[in-house]
């Protein structure tokens, strides 16, 4: 399992523990308030209140257009937004997002993690991105296909051993 350390690196951790048997580890569930509380005391949440109560909002207001329109803008610019950014994807180089920085140097795969990584670095962070995202998609295709033909009887089971 990849999870953020606390000095903010990516590293991996093996799920398969006798602990959890393969499944992510629990987590305590927070409540609405609980989750809205954490998001209200965050400096930057604060500061994008702010920008919206006294820059954003009263800009739109003085553009002096009913709420219909003013709703179909706003969904206008973030679809043109999000398409420069997807196009920015397109021609940035991956490596120039230095991805490797974010893995921690102490982990056992540390050298590994950063030569996969380095195969992509002349791609464009969109292409990479793809391959990427389709190579976990096939892992799970081919864990999928394997569980199909596997009988329960021939699941490697560790729970049995330790009774």
């Amino acid at each position: 399992m990849i999870s953020v350390s606390q000095k903010g690196y990516v590293t991996v951790r093996d799920a398969l523990s006798s602990n959890n048997m393969g499944r992510p580890p629990k987590h305590i569930p927070k409540t609405r308030e609980q989750l809205i509380a954490e998001l209200k005391s965050s400096d930057k949440w604060k500061e994008k209140m702010l920008f919206a109560k006294t820059k954003f909002y009263p800009a739109l207001c003085d553009l002096d257009t009913n709420v219909d329109d003013t709703k179909v803008f706003l969904t206008s610019i973030n679809s043109v937004m999000m398409e420069k950014v997807i196009q920015g994807m397109k021609t940035m180089k991956f490596g120039d997002l230095k991805l490797a920085e974010s893995l921690d140097p102490k982990d056992a795969d540390y050298e590994g993690y950063v030569k996969l990584l380095n195969l992509f670095n002349e791609m464009t962070a969109y292409d990479a991105k793809d391959l990427i995202e389709g190579m976990r998609n096939e892992i799970a295709t081919f864990e999928n296909d394997l569980m199909k033909n596997t009988k329960l009887i021939n699941l490697p089971v560790k729970w049995l051993d330790e009774i």
